[in-house]
Formats: C-alpha cells, structure tokens, sequence
C-alpha cells in the first residue's frame, strides 16, 4: 500500500516514473524546464534537436560546449554558446542552476549517487549499453526523450523511423 499511496501522490503532483539507462527508477517533475547535460556527448545536440530549441539546457560539458562553438548546433541554436563553461564538475555550481533534470553518463555510476544524494532529479544515458550500435543506441534515445516529454512523442518515433530507413539504405 506504501507504493500505491505515493504513485497517487506523484500522480497528483503531475509527476511520472520511467526507468533508466541504468535501470534506475526515477521520478520526474511535472514541467521539466531547466536540464543540465552532465558527460553525455552528444546528448545536447541531440536533445537541441529533439525539443527543436536549447534554452531548456541550462549547463553542458565544456567538450559540449567546444563541440556546440566549432560546430553547426551553435549555428542553429545560438543560446547554446551562453552557457556557463566549467573544466570541472561541481555539484555546487550544478545546484545554483537550479535544474529540473540531470542527465549522466549511465557508466559513471559515482556521479548518479552524487546527483541523487544532492536531491536532484538525474537520468543515467548509456553510450555502450547496446554494444556501441549507433542505430540501437539512438533509438534507446529516442524511447527515453519519450518517455520523459511525453508531448514530443511523435518526434521521437519520426527520428526512429527516419534511422531504420537510413539504416536500410545502407544495408543495399
């Protein structure tokens, strides 16, 4: 019954539950307004992409952010090149931008805890989990970007169809 009150409690928040990379299980705020990419290339472009706009991403990696200033995502999104640069993680500096979500690296098991033990809402992204297939770890994307903005569904099914059919091509 424990489990039954808080899923209504969380319903009644607005707040949803889906799981990992990791297999964590994490619950997640209604509005979803403010993310931090933590060492997770190249989720930030894909997630420009995705939500078809940066200024939900509030902090990048600087090796995102290098990637964003040398490349065509700071062309296309601006707002992206005014993030705050740091060398160095600090779960400090990562509180004051007071994020919704974490995203990290499925593999840096030690940096989830850290997230998770400073109360903040982190989702684990695995690069390798698919035995490093492009194609499978894309779609793997696709399904948890679903999962966790449920309003861009659709999105996320076009973008796996339109790799399957890429995929395809190649394939002949």
């Amino acid at each position: 019954t424990e489990s039954i009150s808080k899923e209504v409690s969380a319903k009644d928040k607005g707040e949803r539950t889906i799981i990992d990379h990791a297999g964590n299980e994490v619950t997640l705020p209604e509005e979803i307004n403010r993310i931090v990419v933590t060492d997770t290339l190249p989720l930030p472009s894909v997630l420009s992409l995705y939500l078809d706009s940066a200024e939900k991403l509030v902090g990048i990696s600087p090796v995102s952010m290098s990637a964003a200033k040398a490349g065509l995502l700071g062309e296309l999104y601006p707002e992206i090149l005014s993030f705050f640069e740091n060398s160095e993680l600090n779960i400090e500096s990562l509180l004051a931008l007071e994020p919704d979500l974490v995203f990290y690296n499925a593999q840096n098991t030690e940096l989830g805890e850290s997230l998770t033990s400073a109360g903040l809402t982190a989702v684990a992204v695995s690069v390798t989990k698919w035995d490093y297939n492009a194609a499978d770890t894309f779609d793997a994307w696709m399904d948890l970007l679903a999962d966790i903005f449920p309003e861009e569904e659709e999105k996320a099914e076009a973008a796996k169809e339109y790799c399957e059919k890429v995929e395809d091509q190649i394939e002949e």
